[in-house]
């Protein structure tokens, strides 16, 4: 890590139970919802969260966590739109009020339309039932300044990156550290989620990698990978397996690509 005094941590909740799983497992084993991370970038006065958990109980876990580092959390930012990104926002600023809610304007788009009337569609009740919060669920934020935000004096770049595994994703850049926060640009050791993936979504998404690669960072956190992953202090950055094309994709396959993450 940096000698700097700003400095992060990754936390990461465990997969959650679900009711209805589609397709179900082929094992008939339990469905779960895959482990997700969370990122904390904190200095002596103040701290950034990054993209709360779906449940409740997922949320409440992290709040411990977060108060365990007795600094001030002043700011949440949202990469992407996806639910399990932003589902326990508001949840979380209820323990939190004075915290700002940050993301770029077309994330705050895609969570208003999922949410209509601060409400998340039904299928979402149907795959956790009561784990979820009560609404509204609309993230009522602030779009993430263009020219960075300061926390505690060290500069944090938002970096708005095209289509991974959704549109519209982002990642967080913060230099001090060499660090970037990916959400889902990248997986580490989970399966990806592709429903998404048409119509040449997946060379979007080599290209999107090629953005990250781009900002040379030292340390890349995955948005979902298995909770007993090695963390390695230092990464190389290989490339991410996202070689398989979509359905309806008129690109050839390509080279399967690794890369390493914290």
């Amino acid at each position: 890590m940096s000698s700097t005094d700003l400095r992060y941590e990754v936390f990461v909740s465990d997969m959650e139970s679900v009711t209805v799983a589609a397709p179900p497992r082929p094992d008939d084993g339990p469905s779960l919802w895959s482990s997700m991370s969370h990122t904390l970038i904190y200095g002596k006065n103040e701290a950034l969260l990054t993209d709360p958990p779906v449940t409740r109980g997922q949320a409440d876990t992290l709040i411990k966590w977060v108060e365990s580092h007795d600094v001030a959390l002043r700011y949440i930012y949202v990469t992407h739109a996806h639910f399990d990104h932003f589902a326990t926002t508001n949840y979380l600023l209820r323990r939190f009020p004075d915290v700002t809610v940050v993301a770029s304007d077309a994330v705050l788009a895609g969570i208003a339309r999922q949410t209509p009337g601060g409400v998340l569609a039904g299928v979402y009740r149907d795959i956790f039932g009561d784990a979820l919060p009560e609404p509204p669920l609309t993230v009522q934020g602030s779009v993430f300044p263009t020219d960075g935000l300061l926390l505690d004096g060290h500069e944090l770049v938002a970096h708005e990156v095209g289509h991974s595994d959704t549109d519209d994703t982002s990642v967080l850049h913060v230099p001090s550290l060499d660090l970037v926060v990916a959400g889902d640009v990248v997986y580490n050791n989970v399966h990806q989620y592709l429903g998404e993936g048409r119509d040449a979504g997946l060379d979007a998404w080599h290209r999107v990698l090629d953005k990250v690669a781009a900002l040379k960072p030292r340390f890349v956190v995955a948005g979902h990978r298995t909770p007993n992953a090695e963390i390695p202090h230092r990464t190389s950055m290989k490339r991410g397996a996202i070689s398989t094309p979509a359905p309806s994709s008129s690109s050839s396959p390509r080279t399967p690509r690794n890369f390493s993450t914290r």
